[in-house]
């Protein structure tokens, strides 16, 4: 594998924009990527905040090392994501999302900064 990832599947939900990506790493394990749509920020699931970005069930802190890894890594899969239906524009648009200022606003609007 050239990169740290490689993009195995790519889907958004009907839910308001969710985005759901599994990824293949170098040892193999596959990960589940989640962005949780942002357009309802009332949750329909309390383990699942509006707007948050969660990897294999865990929420990622914004602005931490661990998002900076994770969509360092996600720009490098993108590269290799062509035989995935819609995988490099769901890539580029959860990058887009996750690197805004609305996302970073959400997470501080519900003391979920973390």
């Amino acid at each position: 594998m050239g990169g740290r990832f490689v993009l195995e599947e790519a889907d958004a939900a009907l839910d308001g924009g969710s985005i759901f990506l599994t990824l293949r790493d170098r040892s193999e394990r596959r990960h589940r990527i989640e962005l949780v749509q942002s357009m309802f920020l009332t949750p329909k699931d309390p383990a699942r905040l509006p707007g948050r970005l969660y990897v294999d069930g865990k929420l990622i802190a914004v602005r931490s090392e661990q998002e900076r890894m994770l969509l360092d890594g996600l720009r490098e899969a993108m590269g290799a994501s062509a035989e995935v239906p819609g995988g490099s524009e769901f890539v580029r648009e959860l990058l887009r999302f996750v690197e805004s200022d609305r996302y970073a606003g959400l997470a501080k609007g519900t003391g979920q900064q973390k």
